[in-house]
Order: C-alpha cells, then structure tokens, then sequence
C-alpha cells in the first residue's frame, strides 16, 4: 500500500483555501487509486506540528517516517510559512531520504513571491521530486493561467499525481532493498 502524505499549512491567512485545495488534490489521488496499488492519503496540518521556534514535534517525524510520499500543498506567496516549510524538511531529513515530493501551488499569478526554493530543499534532503509544479488557482477564479479550461487545469494536475504514485512505488521498491541490503 501507498502511504501519501498532502502536507498544508493552514495558518491564519491562507486557512481556508489551503484546506480547501489539500482535500482536492486528495479527492484526485484517490480517483487514480485504480491505476495503483491501494492507496491511503492523509492531509496534514503542518502548523500542529511545528512549534512556535519552528521546530518539528515528535510526532511529526513520526508521520513523516510512515509516508513514502509527499505532496506539499503552499500558496504561491509563501514567505509568511518560509522558516515552517524550511523546518518541515530540514528537520525531518532523516525520515524523508529517498522518498518522492510533488509541489502544488495555489493562489493568484500575481500573488507569487519568491521565497525559499521548497524543490532545492527536497533536493538537498535527498528526497525525489518531481520535476513540475502544480499550480491550482484561487476558488472562484475565472482565469486559469496555462490552461484553456478547468478540465484542463484537472487533467495535469491528475498526470501529476500519477507521475508522483508510479515513482513512489518505484522508490519503496529501492528503500526496501537498500534496508535489505544494510542490514545484511
């Protein structure tokens, strides 16, 4: 089974709609569940488990330690979550080695500020990221830069998803014959 872990961050500004598209992207996956092996996704609220110092609790590792995949769910201007998305990673990097990261970004074309690079940060905790980044725009909009229609803003974010389950399954394949091999 793949253990999926969709990682928001519902602080005060962005509550809502980080909720809001964290559940679509998990209504998505499971729609694919078809194409994969079973599947659990679970959405996570970062902000109940990283600390006011922006340090990660016990019980955030532990999670992070039972996923084989994540997929980070952050508005496109991010610099009020930089040092908790920072933490999320860093300090979790033991957990995370070799495990897959799909980035979705969500809000207005407009709206993006360049914060810290989430993709590099997965990179250097030796975590597989997938190459492209989704981009979901804001409830209600009419606009959907990069794509003619809803359907087919839908239909990339889907190939995403696939993409992130087909090397998931790949890199719990390797995970498991690297402890294999160690331990023997």
């Amino acid at each position: 089974m793949l253990n999926i872990g969709v990682v928001t961050f519902d602080y005060k500004k962005n509550q809502k709609e980080s909720k809001r598209v964290g559940q679509r992207i998990i209504t998505i996956g499971k729609q694919q569940q078809q194409y994969t092996r079973p599947l659990h996704m679970e959405r996570l609220d970062a902000s109940k488990y990283i600390k006011k110092d922006n340090h990660v609790s016990d019980v955030w590792l532990d999670k992070m330690r039972a996923f084989d995949g994540l997929i980070y769910v952050i508005p496109k201007d991010s610099t009020d979550i930089d040092d908790q998305l920072e933490a999320s990673i860093k300090e979790a990097k033991a957990e995370l080695q070799y495990k897959t990261f799909l980035l979705v970004e969500y809000g207005h074309e407009e709206d993006r500020v360049i914060g810290i690079d989430i993709k590099e940060l997965a990179r250097s905790v030796e975590m597989q990221v997938i190459y492209r980044t989704v981009e979901i725009p804001m409830e209600g909009a009419s606009f959907f830069p990069g794509y003619k229609t809803v359907e087919d803003m839908e239909k990339a974010t889907t190939e995403e998803i696939k993409k992130l389950f087909y090397f998931t399954m790949g890199s719990k394949y390797t995970r498991s014959l690297l402890t294999r091999l160690t331990v023997d």
